[in-house]
C-alpha cells in the first residue's frame, strides 16, 4: 500500500472513543489523534446522522508526531521532511458533554451538540480551532485555525472553502467523483488522495460552477443514484510526506458505537509498530473506558 496514502488516513483504522449518555446529558470521551473526527463518526453512527470532518495542516511540531520514529518532530526536521519520515497529527486526550433530550436520549438538535462540543474543544489547549457548517449532506466539523512552528495562532482558509467547477450530464457516479476530485486536486499542488469504495450507477448529472468544493461534495454525496445514505466525508492532511486525504462513506446508525484499543494505529510501509500508542506516549491522560 502506498506509504504516502496511509499517513491521513491510518487513523480511520483505529479509534479511542466512548460515549455515555445520562438522563439530560452526553458524555464523549476521546484519545485519537484527530478527536474531533472521532466525535463525528461516533456520534453519526449512535445517532444516524452523516457527520463529516474536515482537519486543518498541522505544522506546529507539538500538534504533531512522527510514527516512523515514534517522536514528535521538530521543526527543522518539518523543514526536511526526510523520505523515511510519517508525520500526523498526535493523540489527543479530550472529554466533554452535551445536551441530549431527557425522554429520547438524543440530542434534540444533532449541529447543537456538535457545537457545544467544539467550543468546548477550541476553549482547551487542544490541537487546532473548528467550527461546525452546515451543508446539504449534514453538518460538518471544519477547521478554523491553527498554531504555525512557532506556536503562534492563525486562521486558515480550508481548501475545500475554495470553489470549483464539474460538468458531468448523465454520467455514473463514479465519473462524477472522479470529475469532483480532479477540479478538488487542480486546487493544490499537493497530492490529493480520493477514496470511495462505492459501485457504478449511472444516471447522474453534476453541473456546479464556482461552488465551493465542500458544498459540492454535499451535493454529490447526497444525491440518491450516489448510493447509500447519510453519507460523510472525513478529509485529512498530512505534512510529511505532504499529502491531502478524502473519503466519503456511508453512516449506519448504531455500528459502530465504540471504539477499542486494540489494533495497532501504525502500519506504513513495511514498518509497523505493533507497540506503539501515542496516547501514551504523548499524552498524560488515562485512557477511556469504554461505553458499556
Amino acid at each position: 500500500m502506498n506509504r504516502t496514502l496511509i499517513g491521513p488516513l491510518a487513523g480511520l483504522l483505529s479509534v479511542i472513543c466512548a460515549v455515555y449518555v445520562s438522563a439530560e446529558t452526553g458524555v464523549i470521551t476521546v484519545n485519537y489523534p484527530n478527536p474531533l473526527s472521532a466525535v463525528a463518526g461516533v456520534l453519526g453512527s449512535k445517532y444516524g446522522v452523516g457527520i463529516s470532518y474536515e482537519g486543518p495542516e498541522y505544522e506546529y511540531p507539538n500538534d504533531l508526531v512522527d510514527i516512523s520514529r515514534n517522536e514528535m518532530p521538530t521543526a527543522a526536521s518539518l523543514d526536511r521532511c526526510e523520505a523515511t519520515m510519517d508525520v500526523v497529527a498526535r493523540f489527543c486526550y479530550f472529554s466533554t458533554s452535551y445536551t441530549v433530550d431527557k425522554i429520547t436520549g438524543e440530542p434534540t438538535n444533532i449541529v447543537t451538540a456538535l457545537r457545544e462540543i467544539v467550543e468546548a474543544y477550541n476553549s482547551g489547549d487542544n490541537p487546532g480551532k473548528f467550527a461546525v457548517l452546515e451543508t446539504r449532506a449534514g453538518p460538518s466539523i471544519v477547521a478554523t485555525a491553527v498554531k504555525d512552528r512557532s506556536g503562534r495562532w492563525r486562521n486558515v482558509s480550508p481548501l475545500l472553502s475554495r470553489p470549483i467547477s464539474v460538468s458531468v450530464t448523465n454520467g455514473t457516479n463514479l465519473e462524477a467523483w472522479r470529475a469532483m476530485c480532479k477540479s478538488i486536486q487542480a486546487l493544490t499542488a499537493i497530492k490529493f488522495f480520493p477514496i470511495t469504495l462505492r459501485q457504478s450507477r449511472g444516471g447522474i448529472t453534476l453541473i456546479v460552477t464556482n461552488m465551493p468544493a465542500r458544498d459540492v461534495i454535499a451535493t454529490l454525496v447526497s444525491d440518491p443514484i450516489f448510493g447509500g445514505t447519510n453519507n460523510r466525508w472525513d478529509f485529512f492532511y498530512t505534512p510529511c510526506p505532504p499529502a491531502y486525504g478524502l473519503q466519503e462513506q456511508s453512516t449506519v446508525k448504531g455500528y459502530p458505537v465504540n471504539y477499542h484499543d486494540d489494533y495497532p494505529w501504525s502500519m506504513v510501509g513495511n514498518v509497523t509498530h505493533p507497540d506503539y500508542r501515542g496516547e501514551r506516549a504523548y499524552t498524560n491522560a488515562p485512557l477511556p473506558n469504554p461505553a458499556p
